[in-house]
Order: C-alpha cells, then structure tokens, then sequence
C-alpha cells in the first residue's frame, strides 16, 4: 500500500499546522455521544481504531452485528 500511504502523507503535509491542532484540540473536546448510540433503534456504523477509548473493537454491544478489520489497523 505505498501509494495509499504516499497520497496520505501528501495530504497530510499540505494541511497548516494551526489547523490540525485546531482539529486534535475539538476530538479532544467533543461530548460524550455513547448515550445516542445506545439507545439507537436503526443500524448503526461505528468505527474504532486500536487505541479509541470510546468503545474498544474487542467489546461489540448488544447492537452489533461483527467487526471489521482492515489489515493496517493492527
């Protein structure tokens, strides 16, 4: 995959870095939203990395129908 991770890091490179702090900063501060999925009635995607704290892959709920992994993702 060098060409997908060569296009990313171009990407990424071209992004100033004020606004990727601004970004880092909002994930950081964004509320909790666990709740809405929860209590969800309709399918629901939800996507964690290795390292989200938000709801471990390992942990599916109730809700979920399987997981995923990409061969990158660890």
């Amino acid at each position: 995959m060098a060409n997908e991770v060569a296009q990313l890091q171009a990407l990424a490179t071209a992004v100033p870095l004020a606004v990727a702090l601004g970004n880092l900063e909002a994930i950081g501060q964004r509320p909790d939203r666990r709740a809405v999925l929860e209590k969800a009635t309709y399918p629901v995607l939800f996507i964690a990395g290795k390292d989200d704290r938000a709801g471990p892959p390992e942990k599916p709920t109730r809700k979920a129908c399987g997981r995923i992994t990409a061969p990158w993702s660890g």
